[in-house]
């Protein structure tokens, strides 16, 4: 290979398209969302991703600080949730698409997780992600494309080939001894200069690109209480650290194979959750101190908590349990049914009966052991979740609302919240109430956990009497409302319920002066709705925002205002997305921004797209046809 020749493929536009797709892909599952999905950046994506070739190759580049927030884990533990700017994932997943194919067979067939897909050239050209554990990989839900995806939990195991493995070694290879640790705060504690080292080992060629990769990641690392960066972590949540995490742990897999193969073990590795399998209890305790001085050489520790030996026959009861296989059976059989078909009830019913008797204990047992589930009954009640939320059936909503009054992690939160979301609009009232409920008399909830509660009032439709929550939601005295994640998803709910053009106004105007971009972000939602003379004399001002995220975004809706071809462009693809209430909300905004158009045909067109959701039940959606109809009349008079 010649010199730089990655570095060079980098700087080609097709390499930085090919990266913008996979960072927006990754970004809808980010901790924290865009509440537009930076719709704005993809306007002129062609000279921004230029301007970006031609900022790398002067060195004029310079990285800007991550979007973070607290993300709840088991107990009342956190940990931190990183979201990067679209700019910079999209040069991020860039590096990544040239590192990727060249490193991936440095890591040992016995790593199961982030590697990268086959069939990773198609996938790219299609938007999708470069590595197998994609959420791109989940099945339409009955024919529907699924708009918003779940960083967590999808419908498939979240590691079926790690899962085919495991019980291989114990029904094939016989062995009778599971040593099964963690590691404790993987990604905070990844050096960046043992990372560093470890790369250009294996591609001492390319110091122009691993110099650009670290000086992101450097600039993305906390900093000591005296402004000096620690030099250690990298970014959580995406798809692009979890693959350099694997390449971290390099010298952990040479640890274990050197030991395995003179003690006739196994070992197998995702992510951070390390196995050896042995056929002696010796074995079995001895590979604990290699692995912790493998760990120790990286920086790196063993979580004592999940570090156990494992002995027959309590092995093979663990991982070959038929719960886990028949809750996955059922989601299968429930996906490839039909909700059109006469007989989708009475089937449903039918499969969800092998499922109610391992759900029926989670009815018992929440609230009081949410936080102390362990890791296979932790997955077991998200995948019961899954089952009953993908048929609507109420059978579990109890234990889903007795859960968010506990402090559970964000997988059981999010998993609890998108179940509701999926219930018969019958049952959103009483999720209204009680999650109104929670938000308010549960003090010890960190912002994230309010944010996403705030975020499931948005997705859920009750009738006209509980439309009236946006006086309770600007009411509710918690402690975490100046947190920015809170604010932030309280104007987004706050943006769909009914509310005049004043208050509209009144808090835009209000979260315009805040110092977070996604807050300010979110307070554009909220100036879509002012009437039209304040509209077009306070959007002209943020053409001249110092602030990118704001400008953009102005500037992308002042242009569409100046240009019926691209308004009618945009209102063209919201007519052509399925009319569902979920995607109603999605596009709102265009609706409300393109009504202060001055082209008679363009808010015609506004109100032909919303008609088309006229046959809704959702009181929600009602109310801002009235108002849409009320909004566009001289229009159409």
């Amino acid at each position: 290979m010649t010199e730089n020749a990655l570095y060079k493929e980098l700087l080609r536009p097709d390499t930085l398209l090919a990266g913008w797709h996979l960072a927006h892909n990754d970004s809808r599952d980010d901790f924290v969302v865009d509440p537009f999905g930076h719709e704005d950046f993809t306007n002129n994506l062609t000279q921004r991703l230029a301007f970006i070739v031609r900022e790398v190759k002067q060195g004029r580049y310079r990285p800007h600080h991550l979007i973070q927030t607290d993300v709840p884990k088991s107990g009342y533990s956190v940990r931190p949730g990183d979201m990067l700017p679209i700019e910079e994932s999209a040069l991020l997943h860039s590096i990544a698409y040239v590192l990727a194919p060249r490193l991936d067979s440095r890591l040992s067939d016995s790593v199961h997780s982030y590697r990268l897909h086959k069939e990773w050239r198609k996938r790219v050209a299609r938007g999708r992600s470069l590595f197998q554990e994609s959420d791109d990989e989940i099945p339409f839900l009955k024919g529907k494309t699924i708009r918003r995806l779940d960083p967590i939990e999808s419908w498939y195991q979240a590691w079926p080939e790690f899962e085919e493995v495991r019980l291989g070694l114990i029904r094939k290879k016989n062995y009778t001894f599971l040593t099964n640790t963690d590691i404790a705060a993987y990604f905070e504690n990844i050096d960046l200069a043992v990372l560093d080292s470890i790369l250009r080992r294996f591609l001492p060629q390319e110091p122009l690109l691993l110099s650009l990769l670290f000086r992101l990641l450097d600039s993305w690392t906390r900093s000591t209480s005296t402004g000096i960066p620690v030099g250690r972590g990298i970014p959580q949540g995406n798809d692009v650290s979890s693959f350099l995490g694997n390449l971290y742990l390099i010298p952990l897999d040479q640890a274990l194979s050197r030991f395995c193969k003179k003690r006739n073990a196994t070992w197998i590795r995702y992510v951070d959750d390390v196995e050896v399998y042995s056929r002696d209890a010796n074995t079995a305790r001895e590979v604990i101190p290699v692995i912790n001085g493998a760990l120790r050489a990286l920086y790196l520790n063993l979580q004592g908590s999940k570090t156990e030996i494992i002995e027959e026959p309590e092995l093979s009861r663990r991982l070959a349990s038929s719960a886990q296989a028949t809750i996955d059976e059922v989601c299968a059989q429930l996906q490839e049914l039909k909700s059109s078909d006469p007989k989708y009830s009475g089937r449903a019913s039918a499969l969800l009966k092998r499922v109610q008797p391992l759900a029926r204990q989670f009815r018992v047992r929440l609230p009081k052991s949410v936080h102390k589930l362990n890791k296979h009954d932790n997955r077991l009640f998200r995948r019961i979740l899954t089952a009953y939320g993908s048929a609507g059936r109420a059978y579990m909503r109890a234990s889903a609302l007795a859960a968010l009054t506990e402090p559970p992690d964000a997988r059981v939160l999010k998993k609890c919240c998108r179940y509701l979301e999926q219930l018969p609009a019958k049952y959103h009232d009483d999720a209204v109430d009680r999650i109104l409920e929670v938000i308010g008399a549960t003090p010890t909830l960190i912002p994230y956990h309010v944010a996403t509660l705030l975020d499931t009032l948005r997705r859920l439709h009750p009738t006209v009497a509980r439309l009236n929550m946006a006086y309770e939601i600007t009411s509710l005295k918690y402690r975490q409302r100046a947190d920015w994640l809170v604010r932030q998803k309280t104007l987004e709910l706050l943006a769909v319920l009914p509310a005049t053009e004043a208050t509209a106004l009144k808090r835009a105007n209000n979260s315009l002066m805040h110092h977070h971009p996604f807050v300010r972000r979110a307070a554009m939602l909220m100036l879509a709705r002012a009437d039209v003379k304040n509209f077009r004399t306070v959007l002209p001002l943020l053409l001249n925002d110092p602030d990118p995220p704001i400008y953009r975004l102005a500037l992308h809706w002042h242009r569409h205002l100046q240009s019926k071809e691209m308004a009618l462009r945009a209102l063209a693809a919201v007519t052509n997305r399925p009319a569902t209430d979920h995607l109603f909300l999605f596009g709102l905004h265009w609706l409300y921004v393109l009504r202060h158009h001055e082209d008679r045909s363009v808010v015609v067109a506004v109100w032909n797209a919303a008609e088309r959701h006229a046959q809704s039940r959702s009181a929600k959606v009602q109310w801002h046809l009235r108002y849409l109809s009320t909004a566009t009349k001289w229009a159409r008079a």
